[in-house]
């Protein structure tokens, strides 16, 4: 049986497309960090719209592209460990988005724990 590309989520236009969430085609789950209470200090919260986290960005398009640079996204920090991205290698190219730097971080550096 061949891989496949996970199936992306049913887009509903009325879901996550309001604050916290934001829109950047192709990139599901794209949210912002900002607004969370700061524990040690009840009278903050993080700031908004500076810090973003999304699913993984394969599926990309050039309008998303466009989105993420309207946004002001310059830098990608990349969690999925190394058997994430080389099962993922499989069934479609690592994308490397146009004026944003990717920084590979992985937070398991040898364990698989992608969903699948």
């Amino acid at each position: 049986m061949a891989a496949t590309l996970p199936r992306p989520p049913v887009h509903d236009s009325t879901l996550l497309t309001s604050p916290p969430w934001t829109v950047a085609e192709g990139i599901f789950n794209l949210r912002s960090l900002g607004g969370y209470p700061i524990k040690n200090c009840p009278t903050k919260s993080t700031r908004s719209k500076w810090l973003y986290r999304s699913a993984e960005p394969s599926r990309i398009t050039p309008k998303g592209t466009q989105e993420l640079e309207h946004l002001g996204i310059k830098k990608t920090f990349d969690l999925r460990s190394e058997p994430e991205l080389d099962k993922m290698a499989q069934l479609t190219p690592l994308v490397e988005i146009p004026g944003v730097e990717r920084v590979f971080v992985p937070v398991f550096r040898k364990e698989d724990y992608s969903p699948e």
